[in-house]
């Protein structure tokens, strides 16, 4: 892939720079970084015009993630499953740069504290869990306002209290309870 990419960005520049030699052409954009020869490098300007070098990474150094499969079992309506489908949607943020803002954003409005307990949360730390306030389970949404950051401890002792409360017995559900309200 990157000896394709080379290709294509070699080409772009001899069009644009027909008129210019092979040396001129290597001299303005290609340049040896470490082990690395012929790396296609610009540069950047930011607010103040100031120039900051910038180089084109390799392809081969991008970190495959792989997708984990959901259970087969979960229902997002059922509040047993609540805790797992905040694990994963925990995970699924720290692996995207707009899931790591929301995260960021989360811990700013919090002043980098637990929710529960209100010891700091350390960054370099994942022993931290996102909460929602009203479940998924419950009507409540992914939105910014509904989810709390929380440590691992904190939120389990939640979901046990949650749990706790949920133990009462509810009536049988099932696709005979649906025909007989029908009737």
């Amino acid at each position: 892939m990157d000896q394709r990419i080379f290709r294509m960005v070699w080409h772009r520049r001899r069009h644009r720079h027909s008129h210019k030699s092979f040396t001129w052409i290597k001299e303005r954009y290609f340049k040896s970084v470490d082990s690395r020869n012929w790396v296609f490098t610009g540069s950047v300007r930011d607010r103040d015009g100031q120039g900051s070098p910038i180089q084109l990474m390799e392809a081969a150094k991008v970190k495959i993630i792989t997708h984990i499969k959901i259970c087969s079992d979960t229902n997002p309506y059922d509040p047993k499953w609540e805790p797992y489908l905040e694990a994963r949607m925990g995970w699924k943020w720290s692996q995207t740069l707009a899931g790591r803002g929301r995260i960021e954003y989360l811990w700013r409005e919090q002043e980098g504290r637990c929710k529960v307990c209100g010891q700091l949360l350390r960054v370099m730390e994942q022993d931290w869990h996102i909460h929602h306030r009203q479940w998924r389970s419950n009507g409540g949404d992914d939105t910014l306002d509904n989810l709390d950051l929380l440590y691992a401890n904190c939120r389990r002792q939640i979901h046990a209290q949650s749990n706790a409360d949920d133990n009462q017995p509810r009536p049988a559900r099932g696709v005979g309870e649906g025909l007989s309200r029908m009737r």
